[in-house]
């Protein structure tokens, strides 16, 4: 690892000056500026033009190049940071050593900036949640969405399993956890009743054709451990992490550039807030199609003038909204960019070298 780095220093070092005054100044304004961000896009197309590898691998750094625009302001468009701060994620690409440019660099990079601070940020809202907790169980262990997990995991899931394995592809606990969340959101975004009663007779017919293997200590103790990690992230901890990462903030002082944790809606001439806080991510990207009066990314001018203007005539009946807490993407960023020059490899991978 030290290895790494001092082999990268000479680009190391001006790239995290840079970067540690991109850092300052978001937590100072929330802004990042785009000389910087050009500065190091410049930086990161000379390195490749020194190395000679804009000229050997030209295809590859701009297929990289592309995919991390595509992730970058995928995440945008998501809600998940700012423009900003995509552009700084997009430009790192180019920082790093040109011997790590394959197709999953991205991802690499991707994984260190999020994995390690959503690991600190979650110990941190645990320890700091405690009256929530009850809330948070209640939440996430309601039965109806615990029995359909189960029938989820039996069925569409466990036959994609089944049928990787006899493929002759290795199905470890990273895989099965990722096609049970691609699985979960293929249910949500199908649910009724005849795709309810589909995914039920999958999971009869596994028991069925497969009971030699379901029956067994094996696949219960396996299955419940997914079951029960996956309700862990996706429903308990982020209920926690919703409620502690946002805010109620008055109709009065909202302003521009706000993440909204919560919409309002126009409906038959009156208003109401729909909560951002998701079964899916499918519910999330079907709740665009509702009638918003606002921007449910980030709140433009336009967006806080005509709520206030609402607001002031009596109109909204709300005296709150609630928004995120401002993040400092920046700094996590420039960790994530660290982490990578140093590991060359994601953390996943690492830690699970060490184990």
């Amino acid at each position: 690892m030290l290895e790494n780095i001092l082999n990268f220093l000479p680009i190391l070092l001006p790239v995290s000056f840079i970067s540690l005054i991109i850092a300052y100044e978001d937590f100072k304004t929330g802004l990042i500026k785009n000389q910087y961000i050009v500065a190091l896009l410049l930086g990161g197309l000379a390195y490749h033009l020194f190395t000679g590898q804009m000229f050997i691998i030209p295809l590859q750094v701009v297929k990289i190049f592309l995919l991390g625009l595509a992730v970058s302001f995928g995440f945008y468009f998501i809600g998940i940071w700012p423009a900003g701060d995509a552009k700084l994620f997009l430009v790192y690409i180019l920082l790093l050593p040109h011997t790590m440019y394959n197709i999953n660099l991205v991802m690499t990079l991707a994984l260190n900036t999020f994995v390690p601070i959503f690991f600190v940020l979650s110990i941190y809202v645990l320890v700091n949640s405690r009256k929530r907790i009850v809330e948070a169980l209640k939440y996430s262990l309601e039965p109806y969405r615990l029995l359909l997990l189960a029938v989820i995991l039996l069925g569409i899931a466990g036959i994609t399993m089944r049928f990787l394995e006899m493929s002759g592809i290795h199905v470890d606990f990273f895989i099965a956890m990722f096609i049970l969340f691609l699985a979960f959101e293929l249910f949500y975004s199908v649910l009724s009743l005849k795709s309810e009663l589909v995914f039920f007779l999958l999971a009869v017919l596994r028991i069925i054709f497969d009971r030699q293997r379901v029956m067994t200590q094996e696949f219960v103790f396996e299955s419940l451990m997914l079951i029960g990690i996956f309700v862990f992230f996706r429903f308990f901890l982020l209920y926690l992490i919703y409620y502690f990462y946002t805010k109620e903030t008055d109709i009065e002082d909202l302003e521009e550039g706000m993440s909204p944790a919560e919409g309002i809606v126009e409906e038959n001439d009156s208003y109401h807030k729909v909560s951002f806080l998701n079964v899916s991510f499918i519910d999330y990207m079907e709740q665009k199609k509702n009638n918003f009066i606002h921007n449910i990314i980030f709140l433009t001018e336009k967006d806080v003038e005509k709520i206030k203007n609402l607001y002031e005539k009596g109109k909204l009946g709300l005296k709150t909204l609630r928004t995120d807490r401002k993040q400092y993407f920046a700094l996590i960023i420039w960790i994530g960019y660290l982490l990578t020059v140093a590991l060359r490899t994601d953390v996943i991978h690492w830690v699970s070298t060490l184990i």
